[in-house]
């Protein structure tokens, strides 16, 4: 974890910390990040406060380490496991990508109305 360009040491909540509580969040039915926050939070090792847990998401920082570290998961992925899907010659022109099917604009990933963020 601390390999990253966009690591830093974070005494509030360390980047791992959040990392992993975004993927808990991903996996958990939450309805809200204040919701997912005071029903599993106690269950964290790490204290997280509603207001440090949305800032933290707002970070650009942490952002671009989000990134970094997804490209490295799918770089690895693909040297590493089979593609499932790569006997479909009609399927060989596109970019395939797993999603949930809903969009959420938040904090740093979304561009304001005047395109800037």
């Amino acid at each position: 974890m601390n390999r990253g360009v966009h690591a830093r040491q974070c005494n509030e909540l360390p980047d791992q910390d959040l990392l992993e509580l975004g993927v808990i969040r991903i996996l958990m039915k939450s309805a809200s990040g204040r919701w997912f926050l005071q029903h599993y939070g106690p269950h964290f090792q790490s204290d997280v406060s509603v207001g440090l847990y949305f800032k933290s998401l707002k970070s650009n920082r942490r952002l671009l380490l989000a990134n970094e570290l997804n490209d490295s998961i799918c770089a690895k992925a693909a040297k590493e496991l089979n593609d499932p899907l790569q006997d479909f010659e009609e399927l060989k022109k596109y970019d395939i990508y797993a999603a949930d099917g809903h969009r959420h604009g938040a904090s740093a990933r979304e561009l304001r109305k005047n395109e800037k963020q």
